[in-house]
C-alpha cells in the first residue's frame, strides 16, 4: 500500500526478462566506468602504497593493528572512536595481503556495483521501470560513486548497506514487503550504524515513519499489530547495534553507544569548520583517559562555544551550508592535487568536470523537479526525513563535499523519476509545487554556479588550467629527459615553449623555472640558477637551490634550504634522488641537514639530542657519488631498531647492484655495523639498497606525522673507506 494515501498500488512486481536485461546493463556499464577510472586515477592499483588522503590513514592503521591481534586498540590513543564494521571488512585483508591495496580496492569495486544495482530497484518500487533504467544508469556513471571504491574509505560498505534497507523499507510501505523484510531492514540499518555512525540519530526517524506507515494502513487494528512492523525494524537495529556498544562499553569502563566522532565533529563545528591548532585540540583531547571521556569534553567545549558567541555560531551555520553544497575542486577526494601544475592526467580532468560537476549541477534541479512533481510514491517520506537529516546534521556540526555522497543515490532517484511522473495537476496545490520546485533550483544554482562557471577556482577555470598546465608539464618532462642525456640545445627547444606559456597569470609555471634553472645549471651557470630560483618556496626550487649551495660549499645556506617548510612537510627523497647532483663523497650524515640526493626511501629527519637520524622504510637507498675505487670497499653503518615491547627485532637485508651482500639482526641500540663491500669501478657512484622488515609505530605518530609509516631501522650515519689489507 502507499504511505502517502493508503491506496494498493498498481501491480509493478520486477523480476521479469526486461528487469534482468536492464540490470546487467547497468552493472555493465558501472563496472566498465570503475576499472577504467583504476587507470585514470593518479594511484597505483596496489604496491607501493599511493599517497592516502582524507581518513584513508586511519582506517588502514586501525584495521592494521586489528589484522596483528590488537583488537581496537588503536583508538584508546586516537581522539574519537569509530565504529566497528569497516575495520572488520578491511583486516583481513591486510591479514593476509599486507597493506596491498590491490585486493580491498578490487573487492570495493565488485561490493560498488550494489549501489546502481539497489537505485535500480528503489526506482522500480517507488515509480516503476521506466524510472528504473535512468536512475541506475546515474548511478552507475556519477563519478563520485564511482571513484569511491579506489578509496579507503567507510562509505564503501555503508553506501550498500543502508540502501539495501531503505529499499526493505520502500517494499513494506509499498505493501509488497514482508514481516521478515522489516527485520532484515533493520539489521541492515544496524550494520550500516555500525558502519558509520550517521545513521544512529536517524533511526528513531525511520522508526516513527514505519509507524505512520503501518497505523495509516491499519488504522482499525489493534495498535501492537499495527505497530509490529516498526517495532521490528528498531529490535532488529539494536540487536545488531548493542553487542558492539557492550563490548566497547566494557573495555572503555564508561558507556558509548556506538562512536565518538560526534563530539569531536560538533566541537569542530563550533569553531567556524577549522581550529586555529587542530593539532594542539587533539592532543588536549588525548590527554583524558579515555574515548568517551574526550566526547564529554569535546560536547563541553562545543557548548561553551556556542554560549561565548551565539551569534557567531549561527552565521556559521550558513557557511557550512555552502561548504556541503559548493564544489571545492581541490577537496581530498577528487584525487585532483598538483592539477594546476599539470600533474593531473586529462582523462581525469574531463571526468571530474563532467561526471562529477556537470553531473552535480544539473542533477540536483532535476532531482528537486522529480520530488515536487511527485507526491505519492513509496518511500517519500523515508527519503525526504532522510534528505533534511543530512542537511541539519552537515549544518549543525561542519561539511566538507565528501559528506553530500549518503545522499546522491536519491538524487539520482528523483531525477529518474520524471520518467514517470505524471503531469502536475492544474489546481493551486499542483502549480505550488511547481514554483516550489523552481525556487529551490534557482537558489541551489545561485549558490552552487559561481563554483561550477565562476573564475578559478571554479570548476571549469580549474580543469581549462589543469589542461594548460598539463601541456606544459609534458614539454619540461621532455626536457629534462633531453638534459639527462647531455642535450641542452633539445632541452631548449622544449624549455623555451613552456616558459612562454603562462597558464597562471603573467609568469611562467614554478615547475619551468626549476627546469630553467636545472638547464642553467647543466651549462655552468650556477648563478643565474639561483637568480632563477630566487623567491620561489616551491619544495623542487628549495631543493635545487640547496645542491647548488652544496656544491659551492655553503654549508649553513644549504641546510637552511632543505630545512624549509614546504620541504619538510613533504619529504620529496625520490625528487631529490633523481633530480639533485650532490658532490662525490664516501660519507653520509642521515637526518643532518645535507643527505637530500644521497638517501631515497626515507622518512622526515628527526633526532634524539645529539644524534640526529632518518627512519628507513621497508625499501630504502644510499648513495655515494664517485665513491668507487676500483679495490674493495668497508660500509660502516651505525643504526638501530627500537620497536615496542613484544615486537621483534628486524632483520635486515643489504644490496649492491641486486645481489645481496650482507643479512644480520638489527641491534636494539644505537651501534656500528661493518659490511664489506666488493670493489667498486674507480669514480663510480656506490648504491646500497637496504631492506629491513618494518612496524607501526602506534596512532600517536600518525596524529603527529599525518602520514601512516611503516619504519624499518633508524639510520644514523653511513660511510665507505678502503678496506684495510
Amino acid at each position: 500500500m502507499n504511505e502517502s494515501d493508503g491506496k494498493p498500488p498498481a501491480p509493478n512486481p520486477p523480476g521479469g526478462r526486461r528487469d534482468w536485461l536492464d540490470l546487467a546493463l547497468v552493472l555493465g556499464i558501472a563496472l566498465a566506468l570503475r576499472l577504467a577510472l583504476g587507470w585514470i586515477l593518479p594511484r597505483p592499483w596496489g604496491f607501493p602504497l599511493p599517497p592516502l588522503v582524507s581518513d584513508e590513514p586511519e582506517y588502514l592503521a586501525a584495521a592494521g593493528e586489528l589484522a596483528r591481534g590488537r583488537g581496537f586498540s588503536f583508538y584508546l590513543e586516537w581522539p574519537w572512536l569509530r565504529p566497528p564494521l569497516y575495520l572488520l571488512f578491511l583486516a583481513p585483508f591486510i591479514r593476509l595481503f599486507g597493506l596491498n591495496l590491490l585486493p580491498i580496492r578490487a573487492a570495493q569495486v565488485l561490493l560498488s556495483l550494489s549501489v546502481p544495482a539497489l537505485v535500480y530497484l528503489l526506482a522500480r518500487a517507488s515509480f516503476g521501470r521506466r524510472a528504473a533504467l535512468p536512475a541506475g544508469l546515474l548511478a552507475a556513471l556519477y563519478l563520485p560513486l564511482a571513484a569511491l571504491p579506489h578509496l579507503v574509505l567507510a562509505e564503501n560498505l555503508f553506501l550498500p548497506l543502508f540502501l539495501a534497507s531503505c529499499y526493505g523499507l520502500v517494499r513494506f510501505s509499498s505493501g509488497r514487503g514482508r514481516a521478515w523484510e522489516m527485520a532484515a531492514s533493520g539489521l541492515l540499518l544496524g550494520l550500516a550504524t555500525l558502519t558509520r555512525g550517521l545513521t544512529l540519530g536517524f533511526l528513531p526517524l525511520a522508526v516513527l515513519w514505519a509507524a505512520a506507515v503501518a497505523w495509516r494502513r491499519r488504522p482499525r487494528e489493534r495498535p501492537v499489530r499495527a505497530l509490529l512492523p516498526a517495532a521490528l525494524l528498531a529490535g532488529a537495529a539494536l540487536l545488531a547495534i548493542l553487542p558492539w556498544s557492550g563490548y566497547i562499553s566494557l573495555k572503555v569502563g564508561r558507556p558509548i553507544l556506538v562512536d565518538t566522532t560526534g563530539g569531536y565533529n560538533f566541537w569542530l563545528g563550533t569553531q567556524g569548520g577549522q581550529f586555529p591548532n587542530t593539532l594542539q585540540v587533539q592532543r588536549e583531547l588525548l590527554a583524558l583517559p579515555d574515548p568517551a571521556a574526550r566526547q564529554e569534553e569535546a560536547y563541553r567545549r562545543g557548548w561553551e562555544s556556542i554560549a561565548a558567541d551565539p551569534g557567531d555560531f549561527l552565521r556559521n551555520r550558513l557557511t557550512e551550508l555552502g561548504q556541503l553544497l559548493r564544489i571545492n575542486y581541490g577537496a581530498d577526494e577528487r584525487l585532483s592535487d598538483g592539477f594546476a601544475r599539470g600533474e593531473v592526467s586529462p582523462p581525469h580532468l574531463l571526468s571530474l568536470l563532467i561526471l562529477e560537476d556537470t553531473f552535480y549541477v544539473l542533477l540536483v534541479p532535476l532531482a528537486l523537479w522529480g520530488l515536487f512533481r511527485r507526491g505519492k510514491e513509496a518511500g517519500r517520506g523515508l527519503f525526504l526525513l532522510w534528505l533534511g537529516y543530512n542537511l541539519l546534521l552537515g549544518v549543525a556540526f561542519f561539511s566538507i563535499s565528501r559528506f553530500r555522497l549518503p545522499f546522491l543515490p536519491f538524487l539520482c532517484l528523483y531525477a529518474a523519476a520524471l520518467r514517470e511522473a505524471p503531469r502536475p495537476a492544474v489546481g493551486r496545490k499542483g502549480k505550488a509545487r511547481l514554483a516550489a520546485a523552481l525556487l529551490l533550483g534557482l537558489a541551489f544554482w545561485a549558490a552552487v554556479l559561481p563554483s561550477y562557471l565562476g573564475p578559478y577556482p571554479s570548476s571549469w577555470a580549474s580543469t581549462l588550467l589543469g589542461l594548460r598546465a598539463r601541456s606544459v608539464a609534458e614539454a619540461l618532462a621532455r626536457a629534462e629527459a633531453a638534459l639527462a642525456a647531455g642535450d641542452r640545445a633539445g632541452a631548449w627547444q622544449e624549455l623555451r615553449p613552456a616558459l612562454l606559456a603562462h597558464p597562471i597569470g603573467n609568469a611562467p609555471l614554478d615547475t619551468a623555472l626549476v627546469v630553467l634553472a636545472e638547464w642553467q645549471r647543466a651549462g655552468g651557470d650556477a648563478q643565474g640558477a639561483l637568480a632563477t630560483l630566487n623567491g620561489l618556496d616551491f619544495y623542487p626550487a628549495r631543493l635545487l637551490r640547496g645542491d647548488i649551495l652544496r656544491a659551492q660549499g655553503r654549508w649553513e645556506a644549504a641546510r637552511s634550504e632543505f630545512s624549509a617548510r614546504e620541504v619538510k612537510v613533504r619529504n620529496p627523497t625520490g625528487w631529490a634522488w633523481s633530480h639533485l647532483r650532490p658532490p662525490a663523497g664516501r660519507e653520509i650524515d642521515l637526518g643532518g641537514g645535507l643527505d637530500w640526493g644521497l638517501a631515497d626511501g626515507f622518512y622526515s629527519p628527526e633526532d634524539d639530542g645529539a644524534t640526529t637520524y632518518r627512519w628507513s622504510a621497508g625499501e630504502a637507498r644510499l648513495r655515494f657519488p664517485g665513491a668507487g675505487t676500483g679495490r674493495p670497499l668497508t660500509l660502516r653503518l651505525r643504526l638501530r631498531a627500537w620497536r615496542p615491547a613484544g615486537e621483534p627485532r628486524p632483520r635486515v637485508a643489504l644490496f649492491l647492484e641486486g645481489a645481496e651482500i650482507a643479512r644480520f639482526d638489527a641491534p636494539e641500540e644505537w651501534e656500528e655495523v661493518v659490511v664489506p663491500l666488493p670493489a667498486i669501478p674507480s669514480g663510480a657512484d656506490v648504491v646500497l639498497t637496504l631492506r629491513s622488515d618494518t612496524f607501526f609505530p602506534g596512532p600517536r605518530d600518525l596524529l603527529e606525522t599525518g602520514q601512516l609509516r611503516l619504519p624499518g631501522v633508524m639510520v644514523d650515519r653511513a660511510a665507505i673507506e678502503a678496506r684495510a689489507d
